[in-house]
């Protein structure tokens, strides 16, 4: 049971940024995004990425729900700083 709720966790909060990216693709508009907002969240995850794996490599276990949450975050949170790249001349209007 704590595994399948690890999961659902690691799912949900990988995934809490796809709202934000499907509003800035369809408003082609990253103001909605603050830079300290994913600076931040970039400075969060990478930490606890080399955390978690920097334990993982001592103990010897794995945290693939932890693994699954934090890449997957980190992916769209490079996701989010391209889009809010791409359309900040939209912004700029």
């Amino acid at each position: 049971m704590n595994e399948i709720i690890g999961y659902i966790s690691a799912i949900a909060f990988a995934l809490m940024a796809v709202p934000q990216i499907v509003t800035i693709i369809l408003t082609k508009s990253g103001s909605g995004t603050s830079w300290l907002f994913l600076i931040l969240n970039y400075i969060g995850n990478l930490c606890a990425i080399y955390y978690i794996v920097s334990k993982d490599i001592i103990s010897g276990a794995v945290h693939f729900p932890l693994y699954l949450n934090y890449g997957v975050a980190t992916l769209n949170l490079i996701i989010l700083s391209i889009l809010k790249l791409t359309y900040r001349r939209n912004d700029d209007r």
